[in-house]
């Protein structure tokens, strides 16, 4: 389906913008994506997924910071559930590189 690692991480972020009130499914999909396949994401193309987003504007660090708005939304446990599990050195295989993004 998918012709890159480029291609589905566009995919990701245009869909995590296009459809805002499928975005727990968007997030949930990802991350069985990412922890199962375990693909090695240049730092470019992790830092535009939780940095940059679409358009610039509405990385999942941006949508963080709206969380606290909605404590009780699964799109807010979607989120928290999958970055926790990028930090967590059990779990992610690219521990450094999203703790490098994060300083920035």
């Amino acid at each position: 389906m998918f012709n890159s690692f480029d291609d589905k991480i566009n995919e990701f972020i245009l869909y995590l913008h296009k459809y805002p009130e499928n975005q727990s499914q968007i997030i949930y999909a990802f991350e069985e994506y990412y922890f199962c396949e375990k693909p090695v994401l240049k730092v470019d193309l992790l830092k535009r997924i939780l940095v940059h987003g679409y358009m610039q504007k509405d990385g999942l660090f941006q949508h963080l910071k709206s969380c606290h708005l909605e404590t009780t939304s699964i799109k807010t446990k979607a989120l928290l559930n999958f970055i926790s599990k990028l930090m967590d050195n059990n779990k992610s295989h690219q521990v450094d590189d999203v703790k490098q993004i994060w300083k920035t």
